[in-house]
């Protein structure tokens, strides 16, 4: 989303020496950009040269946080159970009816898991203990740690958990 930042009051604060490692005026209007839990902070007009190199520092920011997140979970030791052999968002997710989903009280974009009972030959379907898995990491981002040999298994229990990654706790 791309907000033009034109008003007067400060309520945006950025300490003066990042401000001159950058072209940045205080005079000048910027655009800003969310990016799910980042801000991007623009110059209004940048020129073609300036664009390209604003690519390029973004696409750098963003092989930084890739390899901060590969290093974290690890490399691939082949585990027998491995969360990605056979994945696929859409045959992994399980789905019901709204109806049925309506009848037992959850939200239509609820997470749901199924526990297994072999005694009795039966299948319970019910609310996720958690809120994410590899479900919600998007696909072709998803194919870049699985082809770059990142530990899924490790990948999966981060977002399972909810556990701070990156940034000191």
């Amino acid at each position: 989303m791309k907000i033009a930042k034109t008003d007067t009051k400060p309520s945006l604060k950025i300490p003066t020496a990042v401000m001159k490692m950058t072209d940045l005026s205080r005079d000048e209007h910027a655009e800003l950009h969310t990016c799910g839990n980042a801000v991007v902070v623009l110059k209004e007009h940048l020129t073609a040269k300036e664009l390209i190199d604003t690519v390029a520092s973004l696409q750098k920011l963003a092989t930084e946080l890739t390899v901060h997140l590969a290093k974290l979970c690890g490399p691939c030791h082949d585990c027998d159970n491995c969360p990605s052999d056979g994945f696929d968002d859409e045959k992994g997710r399980i789905t019901l009816p709204d109806y049925l989903m309506d009848a037992i009280g959850l939200h239509h974009d609820a997470k749901l898991e199924a526990l297994v009972n072999e005694e009795a030959g039966t299948v319970t379907i019910g609310e996720s203990e958690y809120e994410y898995d590899l479900s919600d990491v998007p696909e072709g981002f998803l194919d870049v740690l699985i082809a770059s040999g990142v530990c899924i298994f490790a990948l999966e229990k981060h977002l399972m958990l909810e556990d701070t990654v990156y940034g000191e706790e």
